[in-house]
């Protein structure tokens, strides 16, 4: 998941009507509109599981259904508002799914728990117990609004305050990048640690998830609680671990994360209930910060711990390979019990300039249309796979791969999108090792 400085931008047109690309970035006064829904992924061996998830109503490449982690950006000193619709299935006997948002370690404005009564504010009687840690919208298209004006620089998980234990699991989870008013810097220097250390040229946000299967079937057949088959999430054993909610074959997760020359802030978050190990092999990355509080001192390390729950902030200076493996030292690294998926992935590192030259901003591009798409040739026997994505590069179309020239010709998708991109990447024609790649 790239956050990126960078803004070239152009247009995709349907007949008369004029829809901006823009790439994403920080965004002012944040009000978002989420749904709490269920939605289905399917893994790399086939099994589709039963999620329930968060989706932003503004994200026209996010359909109803479809889970993802969605990822959001605001840039201090503004407030965060999220309007949230519950449209949860229906209760059942064993099982009541109203829903609420909370930011751990960021207290909401009006935040007030639900006791097990349904009643809310102060306790009233000993027989009470916390159902929900903050108000709560009522599944079948209930409402509530969430507002924070107390928020800090760092990396956070917005997500379920009702039932945690299950719904969090359950996949009801988003990120939130919250920005100093400096940009580029991850945090506000201090005597201690200098902006040098807090400065970075592109960041990154890598989202640690695991998946039970057999607690997302449960209840999806009304089959978890007392006196059921999975009474409670005591016992809780995932079956699948993903990057960024994306269930990829083992070492297939290929992350473009910058160039050798770049200082890249990775943005850690564990949103599983099992403590992780995220390892860069060979390369040593600089501990900024968790949980949005800078560290009093910086230091180097080559894995960090990630306890469920939490995020952390690092820095990978210049790193000295095309190449950096990525993993879970715990070896969370199989696919229902088998090896072929898990916490590993190549972070790609660009080691020479190669840009796109075409659309490089500002351009309007009809859809159904040819539009031509070129970039700078990379020096070496190379050939290139060309992309598109239609929201921000949360996924991407190969257009073509094996280019061996320097352009082609691409049939604009009949998709009027304000969140489209291009990208070129560079792989030696000879060993397949990856080069380079530019976005545009």
């Amino acid at each position: 998941m790239k956050q990126s400085k960078r803004n070239k931008v152009f247009s995709l047109i349907l007949a008369t009507l004029l829809f901006s690309i823009c790439w994403a970035g920080t965004a002012l006064g944040l009000t978002l509109n989420l749904v709490a829904e269920q939605a289905t992924v399917t893994m790399a061996d086939g099994n589709t599981i039963t999620m329930w998830g968060l989706r932003d109503t503004a994200d026209t490449a996010h359909p109803a259904g479809a889970w993802k982690i969605p990822v959001f950006n605001i840039t201090l000193p503004d407030t965060l508002t999220i309007n949230l619709t519950n449209n949860l299935p229906a209760d059942t006997a064993s099982l009541v799914k109203p829903t609420s948002l909370m930011i751990p370690g960021l207290r909401e404005d009006a935040m007030s728990p639900v006791w097990t009564d349904g009643f809310s504010g102060a306790r009233t009687s000993v027989s009470q117990r916390v159902r929900s840690l903050n108000r709560e919208a009522g599944n079948g298209g209930g409402s509530q609004t969430y507002t924070w004006s107390n928020l800090r620089p760092g990396t956070f998980i917005i997500q379920s305050a009702t039932h945690q234990a299950l719904q969090v699991q359950m996949g009801l989870y988003a990120v939130l990048v919250v920005h100093p008013a400096t940009a580029g810097q991850a945090y506000v220097p201090t005597a201690t640690v200098p902006a040098a250390e807090v400065t970075y040229t592109t960041e990154h946000v890598l989202v640690f998830s695991e998946i039970d299967k057999a607690l997302h079937d449960a209840v999806l057949a009304d089959d978890y609680g007392p006196g059921k088959l999975y009474t409670s999430t005591m016992n809780y054993h995932p079956s699948y671990y993903l990057i960024n909610g994306q269930p990829a074959a083992l070492g297939a997760q290929q992350i473009p994360i910058g160039s050798n020359t770049d200082d890249i802030l990775l943005r850690l978050v564990n949103t599983g209930y099992q403590t992780k190990i995220p390892t860069f092999q060979g390369q040593d990355v600089r501990l900024l910060g968790q949980d949005g509080f800078l560290a009093p001192y910086t230091h180097m390390q080559y894995s960090v711990e990630l306890t469920p729950g939490k995020t952390r902030d690092v820095i990978l200076s210049k790193p000295n390979t095309p190449v950096v493996k990525f993993y879970d030292s715990r070896m969370s690294i199989s696919a229902a019990g088998a090896p072929g998926g898990g916490l590993l992935a190549d972070l790609l590192v660009s080691f020479a300039n190669m840009t796109v030259l075409t659309p490089n901003g500002g351009e309007a591009l009809l859809s159904g249309t040819q539009a031509a798409v070129e970039w700078s040739a990379f020096s070496g026997n190379a050939n290139y796979t060309v992309l598109y994505s239609l929201d921000t590069g949360a996924s991407w179309t190969v257009i073509q791969s094996g280019v061996a020239g320097t352009s082609l010709q691409w049939q604009v998708p009949n998709t009027p999108t304000a969140t489209a991109l291009v990208r070129v990447t560079a792989k030696d024609a000879v060993t397949g090792q990856w080069l380079s790649r530019d976005d545009s």
